[in-house]
């Protein structure tokens, strides 16, 4: 099920299979009070991914687990491992991330 959070704007969905896929973008001026928003809706199973800042094709992603956060770093044809973080983790390790989603 789609979070609904304020401050985040569906632009699309997909039905890969074993899960959905959302696209959105953060509406609010701040992207950090977006985020925090975003992260506290989330339920076990919900995975959230930016593209890392830089040249590479990366991603940041974090998702929710029923002990909290789980962080991992993934890139075209590489796969990172998941690591488990606190929500504050979570957040700082997705917030440069969504700052430059916000600013794109």
């Amino acid at each position: 099920m789609k979070p609904q959070v304020p401050g985040v704007s569906y632009v699309s969905e997909r039905d890969a299979g074993s899960h959905w896929q959302y696209r959105f973008v953060l509406l609010d001026d701040d992207p950090a009070m977006a985020l925090r928003r975003l992260l506290a809706e989330l339920s076990p199973g919900h995975e959230v991914q930016f593209p890392e800042p830089g040249p590479d094709d990366c991603y940041l992603e974090v998702r929710k687990t029923p002990r909290g956060f789980e962080t991992k770093r993934g890139c075209h044809g590489a796969y990172g491992t998941w690591s488990a973080a606190s929500v504050e983790e979570a957040f700082q390790w997705l917030l440069p991330g969504a700052r430059e989603a916000k600013d794109s």
